[in-house]
């Protein structure tokens, strides 16, 4: 493995790469079937420049380096070998949680492993290493804190998230090979001054989630709306799924085709210049396509959807996009025949207009609106709507 710096903190230029160092596997000599499949790092909570890196190779094995942006004349740097379940490493995520570095790992068996390395202890090291008083080694876990099967075959893509309001729990959304997209809700307690240990793991999957393999999968805690979990595949399909917490369940919101094999999925969010927030999706495959939508569009649209009953509400205005006029706009003849006393006065007269009158609404194009609400109403788009039966007053 390499590392590099990204630095984006001139204003001269836009970011500058520097080359920090390397990691060199040590032992026996490898081949081309002891590689690294997947690679994950992130800045420990520290004075000091630490990145706490972990990457899984084919072996089933993870490799745990500790890289400090100082700049050092040490170029090759020795990291630790964590001896794995034997299964080839095809994903990991690494999340921050109450002074600890959780490493989940999705392997080609359908198992997802979890270590969990206390934060306090790698800095300690990285600052005693200096003076060669410790190795990494020492204040490294030698077994997973726990291990579940998420899925039948291969674990392709995974995306863990902290539980907002709950401190003490982890989500977990998994896709794989055998078609299915599961969530994974663990909860935590300490064990120790300095050890984390699974007090409970509970497991949702949705099989038959996609027509052929997933292979990404992008979570999003999002108390203000809904949580979302985003998946893609071979199929060429990005789908949104709504999670459910409290009952873990994932239930399916919607999908778009795309124009690539989703092999790589990524999520983020922008405030608009138009006040509202924009969640952009990015799926990467042969190329790359980008999905974008307006958040509060899309809570009313999962809102409609999920209700029952729906009462619309709407004045004379609603038709004067039809090109209709409105009670103000309307002539003269129009309000005097709005007196009920002109039927007694000149009943033909009034005949006549409201006769004339009718036959040009009958003319009228509906604008768009009306069509939306018949598709709403009668047109199955909200398929929990109770509709009264035909021969109901």
């Amino acid at each position: 493995m390499e590392f590099y710096l990204l630095d984006h903190s001139s204003a001269d230029i836009d970011a500058s790469v520097t080359a920090l160092c390397s990691y060199r596997t040590t032992g026996s000599k490898a081949t081309i079937d002891h590689r690294m499949n997947t690679v994950r790092s992130v800045p420990l909570p520290s004075d000091k420049p630490y990145h706490f890196v972990v990457s899984g190779d084919s072996q089933g094995n993870l490799h745990v380096v500790m890289v400090s942006e100082a700049p050092s004349d040490r170029k090759t740097i020795i990291g630790e070998i964590l001896i794995g379940n034997g299964r080839p490493a095809l994903c990991l995520e690494l999340v921050l949680f109450n002074g600890f570095v959780l490493a989940f790992i999705g392997t080609t068996g359908g198992d997802i492993q979890l270590w969990t390395f206390s934060i306090s202890q790698l800095i300690r090291c990285c600052e005693a290493s200096k003076d060669g008083l410790r190795r990494l080694g020492d204040v490294l876990p030698s077994a997973a804190s726990c291990e579940f099967k998420a899925h039948q075959s291969g674990v392709n893509d995974l995306s863990a998230s902290i539980v907002t309001g709950d401190i003490d729990s982890v989500v977990v959304c998994s896709v794989g090979d055998d078609q299915t997209v599961s969530a994974c809700l663990i909860h935590f307690t300490e064990s120790g001054p300095e050890a984390l240990s699974c007090e409970s793991i509970r497991l949702c999957s949705t099989q038959c989630a996609s027509a052929s393999a997933l292979k990404a999968v992008e979570l999003m805690i999002d108390n203000s709306t809904f949580h979302r979990v985003y998946t893609s595949g071979h199929d060429e399909t990005v789908t949104l799924w709504k999670l459910d917490l409290a009952r873990l369940s994932l239930k399916y919101v919607t999908s778009a085709p795309i124009g690539t094999e989703g092999g790589c999925l990524g999520c983020c969010q922008y405030n608009h210049p138009d006040g509202t927030i924009k969640e952009v999706v990015a799926i990467g495959g042969i190329g790359m396509e980008l999905v974008s939508f307006n958040l509060s569009t899309l809570l009313a649209a999962c809102v409609l959807r999920e209700a029952n009953g729906l009462l619309i509400t709407a004045g004379a205005g609603f038709s004067a996009d039809s090109g209709l006029s409105t009670y103000e706009q309307a002539p003269l003849s129009y309000k005097e025949m709005c007196d009920p006393s002109k039927l007694v006065e000149d009943p033909f007269k009034f005949q006549q207009f409201w006769l004339a009158f009718t036959r040009s609404y009958l003319k009228t194009k509906p604008h768009s609106g009306y069509e939306i609400l018949d598709n709403w109403c009668q047109g199955g788009k909200l398929p929990n709507l109770i509709r009264p039966s035909d021969d109901s007053t």
